[in-house]
């Protein structure tokens, strides 16, 4: 009898340890879940936020195209890259903005190219008149020579090109008629204050006045200048059409911008996104062409009909020869006209 309970009492004591056992083992599979969600927080990855900024209103073509630059990144990125977009000079001009890129504050700029002739002199190219034949030209151009330019200059400034962003061709707004270079005598043009420029319109034989862009339109409608140089869009919507009712396409340069980043910091990111900021600044240098071009064809049209203004077509054969061996003078930039005239 007393075998009996000591043998029921081991089957029982054996009964409780597997129950136990049994929910030892579904507290842990119940565990499991828990575990699993914790070691996938750990792995989320924060997106990496870079910084854009430039200096014109985000309804300028090119702010729209700065912003479409933005958009391709995250898109491409599937979210892992985000750009913050600040227009209007909201964190200085071009130069602070360039600056804050080698400090490591902001990541992308996209300053006109003649900007960075500051830390890569040859960069003055952009400003070199008739170097480019027209806007065509211009494109095939940096089509054939922007990855080694963007390798000279990261090598140079540590800054890596990404894409060109077209602008419409500086052109001559004017109180007078300009129908050829004989026209330009004495008057006075308001120009930056850079060699260059001057240089230039002295060549056409104008004379060339330094002037602050914020003083110039008191400077046209005072007479104090005849006139002066800037794409269509900029001469618009700065209202120069108000006091300047001849515009002539004498086409002498085509400043185009170019969006650039950290060369260092770029190398920092890792390889697929490398390869998403690479793409999205050639989608965005396509999308910059045809948009600069639907702008400058439809102000035009609004110049005309808005302020009376005459557009006029002038002789360029005198204008290109008036700057013929210019590049004499300007020996930083003799390794980029060369190449540039090879290519037709």
């Amino acid at each position: 009898m007393k075998r009996t309970k000591l043998l029921s009492l081991f089957i029982i004591i054996l009964f409780l340890t597997l129950i136990i056992a049994g929910c030892g083992g579904e507290t842990k599979k119940a565990e499991e879940p828990v575990a699993q969600k914790t070691e996938e927080k750990k792995e989320e990855v924060k997106p990496i936020v870079a910084i854009a900024a430039d200096v014109v209103a985000p309804e300028h073509h090119l702010g729209q195209a700065l912003d479409f630059f933005a958009q391709k990144v995250e898109e491409k990125s599937g979210g892992k890259m985000k750009i913050e977009v600040h227009h209007a000079g909201a964190l200085g001009g071009e130069r602070d903005i360039l600056e804050g890129i080698k400090q490591g504050s902001m990541h992308f700029a996209a300053p006109g190219g003649g900007m960075l002739e500051i830390f890569y002199k040859p960069a003055g190219i952009f400003t070199y008149p008739y170097i480019f034949k027209d806007r065509e030209h211009t494109d095939r151009v940096w089509d054939k020579l922007l990855t080694e330019f963007s390798q000279e200059l990261e090598k140079e400034s540590g800054f890596k090109g990404l894409a060109i962003l077209n602008r419409p061709a500086r052109n001559l707004s004017t109180s007078k008629p300009v129908k050829s270079v004989e026209d330009m005598k004495g008057l006075k043009i308001r120009v930056p204050e850079t060699k260059m420029w001057q240089e230039t319109f002295k060549s056409f034989g104008a004379a060339p006045t330094p002037l602050a862009f914020t003083e110039l339109y008191t400077a046209l409608k005072t007479g104090v200048v005849d006139g002066q140089d800037n794409p269509i869009a900029l001469t618009y919507s700065s209202g120069f059409f108000e006091v300047n009712k001849y515009y002539s396409l004498i086409g002498h340069m085509y400043q185009d911008n170019i969006i650039v980043t950290s060369g260092s910091w770029f190398q920092s990111l890792p390889p697929d996104l490398q390869k998403v900021v690479t793409e999205a600044g050639q989608e965005t240098q396509a999308y910059c062409r045809k948009l600069s071009l639907d702008v400058e064809n439809s102000l035009y049209e609004k110049a005309e009909k808005e302020f009376g203004v005459e557009i006029i077509e002038p002789d360029l054969s005198g204008f290109r020869a008036a700057v013929d061996g210019l590049i004499s003078e300007f020996p930083d930039v003799k390794v980029w006209y060369d190449k540039i005239k090879a290519i037709d």
